[in-house]
Order: structure tokens, then sequence, then C-alpha cells
């Protein structure tokens, strides 16, 4: 009798463009790495993806798909609707839940399913671009600037005047 193991061991990585870093408002698109072990190759699966905020359980973003783990036992999911543009800068983790698949279609069987709010593996960040004013704090200090700037105007043109005299 062959024994399949249903539930592989996996090592999962979730990157935005490659990396775990993204510029807050540059086009972010998630993917996430799962690596399966003793896991039947081929095998279609579908896999349920959630941003969350780090460290809650509070979801952002959900996509899903069908795929087949490939040859090497890996499968790589690109969330193409999951773009991390519009997030707020912060620190994000990636739930997973991978489901059997029966004659094409989802079933409710859970092969694996890894929902951390703390797993750095898992988690990227989004931050501000290096260098740019918090928009209010910009406004206003341009605007006192300007104020500023004119009351000198204001006092040297005073004072030429009052030497002329």
């Amino acid at each position: 009798e062959t024994v399949r193991n249903r539930n592989p061991k996996l090592k999962t990585t979730a990157q935005v463009n490659g990396q775990k870093v993204v510029t807050m408002g540059e086009d972010g698109k998630v993917s996430d790495t799962i690596k399966y072990e003793d896991f039947e190759k081929g095998t279609e699966v579908f896999v349920r993806l959630e941003i969350a905020k780090y460290g809650t359980e509070e979801v952002v973003g959900t996509y899903e798909t069908t795929a087949k783990v490939d040859e090497s036992g890996e499968l790589v999911v690109d969330a193409s609707t999951l773009n991390t543009k519009d997030l707020p800068e912060g620190k994000y983790v990636l739930f997973e839940t991978v489901f059997e698949v029966k004659d094409g279609k989802p079933t409710d069987k859970v092969i694996s399913k890894e929902r951390d709010p703390k797993n750095e593996d898992q988690s990227f960040e989004i931050k501000k671009p290096e260098g740019e004013l918090p928009k209010t704090g910009a406004i206003a200090l341009g605007s006192l600037t300007i104020v500023g700037l004119s009351a000198l105007a204001g006092a040297g043109v005073l004072v030429i005047k009052r030497k002329k005299k």
C-alpha cells in the first residue's frame, strides 16, 4: 500500500516585487512561494492568500487561485490583484490556506494553513519614500516660510525708505 503525506511540511516566503520592503505608492505586486516537502508533484491545489496588518488578524486584502505544484515541489503564487500601492505605511503579514482540489474544483479539505500574525518569513514592510515630508506638515511649513519671507521683505523696504529720508 502506498502512503502519501497529506500534511506536508511547508517553507513559505512572502515578497513584494521580490523584496521584503516596498516604497509606499509604488506598484507593489505580492508573491508567495510555498515549498512543499514530501508532497506529490503536479498536484493541483486551491490557494487563498490574505494580507493582514502585522501582529493582527485584520485582513486588508484577499486573493484566490487554483495552481499546480511544480516538479521541484514549489508553488509560486503571484497575487496579481493584491497590490500594495494603496496600502498605508506599515508592516504586513501574508496568511495562506491551501485546499485540496477534486475534479477541478476546490474542496473544503485544508491541506495546509499558515496564519501566524507575527511570521517574519511571511511579512513585508511598506515605507514612505525617503525625504518626503508629512503632507500636513509640508503645507504648514511652506505657508510659514512664505509669511516669514514676506515679513522680512516688508521690514527691509521700511528700513530702506527711512534711510533715504
